[in-house]
């Protein structure tokens, strides 16, 4: 995930009109674990686990953990597009 993808998943991450509760993003559980491979989701998966990791329940964001996904986005994430046509 580079970082225009990492800024564009923290933006719909933080809107609070988005509902992301129909997105499965359990093939990202455990992506902070040291044997976790990379992992190709779509953008809605990644804002929704920065959504869990990030934003706190008053809407501010926790930029230490911030700057961890950063991180473990970075390395472990491939983020694709989805096109229906």
């Amino acid at each position: 995930m580079n970082k225009a993808e990492f800024e564009k998943a923290m933006k719909i991450a933080t809107d609070n009109d988005r509902d992301l509760s129909d997105i499965d993003e359990s093939v990202l559980y455990g992506c902070g674990l040291p044997g976790f491979g990379k992992r190709t989701v779509t953008l809605e998966c990644a804002a929704k686990l920065l959504r869990w990791q990030c934003v706190r329940f008053d809407g501010s964001i926790d930029e230490e953990e911030l700057n961890s996904m950063r991180v473990i986005c970075r390395k472990r994430i491939e983020v694709v597009s989805v096109a229906f046509v």
